[in-house]
């Protein structure tokens, strides 16, 4: 398989703060679907971040071969497409079809490319029927799903998740988990939710300290309830033996 990730040796210090990141070197193969855990504070955030410079310029980081650098940011960007935790920080345009329809303006696409995207994007998170409404008086979840629209409209082969499931009811969780369930490319999720990085990941990263922990297949990593618990996280519910 083809390496679409791959960092050697990534450290980063906030200014006037504790290193964030302390040697973070891992691989990550085009198609997989790969949960990074870890307690608050862990840095899972920060290494999301620097996937496709929004952070920083790094030359520890290769997408599809090609590092991460000023000659490469269109490049790596058109790759990589990053939904942030809060929806808030993704849609800033009057209405959805004009927050979808962003990237692709800004690609110098035709106005009949640009349709083109828009409505396959909406098609693929349902919300076809919202095209012309205000991206701000949606629901969380269906604001979490324009945010996907959002990138989506950008032909990404990487999709990387910060905290997708953050404060969404248990209906709006489940729409998401299973919508990002039929996106056959590479995918990179952060979060607290251990029962859907059970539903979806197939390898797991555990940070602690900004460093990685373990790294394994998803069901051993989530089995082991005293690795998970050393580092503030319970095993999910439906891993655990019963009775």
């Amino acid at each position: 398989m083809r390496k679409a990730i791959e960092i050697k040796n990534l450290s980063f210090t906030y200014p006037d703060a504790n290193p964030a990141l302390t040697n973070i070197s891992l691989d990550i193969y085009e198609g997989e679907s790969v949960g990074v855990i870890g307690p608050n504070g862990a840095g899972k955030s920060t290494l999301l971040l620097h996937l496709n410079g929004l952070l920083n310029e790094n030359s520890s980081i290769r997408i599809f071969d090609k590092p991460i650098s000023k000659k490469n940011i269109a490049f790596i960007r058109k790759k990589v497409g990053f939904v942030f935790q809060d929806p808030q920080d993704q849609l800033f345009m009057p209405t959805v079809y004009e927050d979808v329809a962003f990237g692709p303006i800004n690609l110098g696409l035709s106005q009949g490319d640009i349709d083109k995207r828009v409505n396959y994007a909406l098609a693929e998170v349902g919300l076809t029927d919202k095209k012309n409404h205000s991206s701000h008086h949606l629901s969380l979840g269906q604001q979490r799903r324009l945010s996907i629209a959002t990138v989506l409209s950008m032909s990404p082969e990487i999709l990387v998740l910060d905290e997708p499931n953050s404060n969404l009811d248990h209906s709006s969780r489940r729409h998401l988990i299973n919508l990002l369930k039929n996106f056959n490319i590479t995918k990179i999720i952060a979060t607290h939710d251990l029962e859907m990085v059970l539903d979806l990941c197939s390898r797991v990263f555990l940070l602690d300290s900004g460093m990685i922990v373990r790294e394994g297949k998803t069901r051993e990593i989530l089995s082991d309830s005293s690795l998970l618990n050393a580092h503030g996280l319970e095993a999910p519910r439906s891993i655990l033996p019963s009775g």
